[in-house]
């Protein structure tokens, strides 16, 4: 992809024209990841901060970048294992309340990933993206216990932005919440609906299993058309845009929601896909990806207090810069 095609993102054009004069910083903990280092090509009028030797860092910088001039102007490099910061570690200590010594603090924020969690906590960067190396529970559990979650919610979920043309489609969870109960997989639902409508796409949500309005019997069936219930019970307005139980081809082809849910306002409409596990979200957002022509933009982190998001260990350059812009839509 080139910077131009980069450019024609209308969420990435969107997201920029709101922030591009709020002086916003993002810090990438995987300072020294090829991928990472290509990925500042596409960013502009966002500072970004990365983690890591600075020797390294500079280095591949010079011998990516033929502009690499340019690209040092928005970039600063920070080695946390030289950056012991006394600041830091009490505030550490204290977000843990107790749960941790000073000297285990002290080295914790050092390794990259909590440094930057940190310098999220005491608003010195805008936002931190994290994970072409690190796993994902490596990005969120410091994220967990030093940001934690926003006013409101009680997890933290994941979402995709699955794009491919002009279809977008957004998938969740399948990246945080192993087998989430009933109660959290309706908070999923509320995130990620919130975040559907971030992206100023109207949203069409099916709860999918493995039976359409009955079709199947089973307790996991039971399990989807009750939260489906009681979302629509807690929100009226949902009647029109959320439904469930539904299998995916009567969420999403026409002409098979004609006869499995001839009813439904959501079936063969379906723009957002609520998965009951991460077992089917991961698999079925990985085969959207690598055989459907989908890209992958995420995992989208849902729910925090702050703007932390991880990212694929099989990311590219252009989703990492996607995803930069994206963690900052809530500016």
């Amino acid at each position: 992809m080139t910077v131009e095609e980069f450019w024609k993102e209308k969420h990435v054009l969107s997201i920029h024209e709101r922030i591009k004069n709020k002086n916003l910083s993002v810090v990438l903990p995987e300072g020294e990841d090829d991928r990472v280092i290509e990925s500042l090509k596409y960013i502009y009028d966002i500072k970004i901060i990365l983690l890591g030797n600075k020797d390294v860092i500079s280095r591949k910088i010079e011998n990516i970048h033929k502009n690499h001039q340019k690209i040092f102007k928005f970039v600063s490099i920070i080695e946390p294992k030289n950056f012991l910061r006394m600041d830091l570690v009490d505030l550490f200590i204290k977000k843990r309340n107790g749960k941790i010594s000073r000297e285990e603090a002290e080295k914790l924020i050092l390794q990259p990933n909590y440094f930057a969690t940190l310098l999220l906590e005491v608003n010195e960067v805008s936002a931190v993206v994290g994970g072409c190396v690190y796993s994902t529970a490596e990005i969120l559990k410091p994220a967990f216990q030093i940001i934690k979650q926003a006013p409101g919610n009680s997890i933290v979920s994941s979402c995709f932005l699955m794009k491919k043309g002009e279809e977008e489609l957004i998938l969740a969870d399948c990246a945080v919440n192993i087998n989430p109960t009933k109660e959290q997989l309706i908070e999923i639902t509320n995130q990620t609906i919130q975040t559907t409508k971030e992206f100023s796409i109207k949203p069409k949500v099916a709860l999918l299993s493995y039976s359409t309005k009955g079709s199947g019997i089973g307790k996991d069936v039971d399990f989807m058309r009750e939260v489906s219930k009681e979302l629509i019970e807690k929100n009226q307005d949902f009647n029109m845009f959320v439904d469930g139980e539904l299998q995916f081809d009567a969420a999403y082809v026409p002409k098979v929601a004609k006869i499995k849910a001839p009813d439904s306002l959501v079936g063969g409409q379906a723009n957002v896909f609520i998965f009951p596990n991460i077992t089917t979200g991961n698999i079925a957002y990985k085969i959207m990806q690598y055989t459907g022509g989908y890209e992958a933009i995420g995992p989208l982190i849902q729910g925090l207090n702050k703007p932390v998001n991880d990212l694929s260990r099989g990311t590219d350059a252009q989703t990492i810069a996607k995803v930069i812009y994206l963690v900052l839509r809530k500016y």
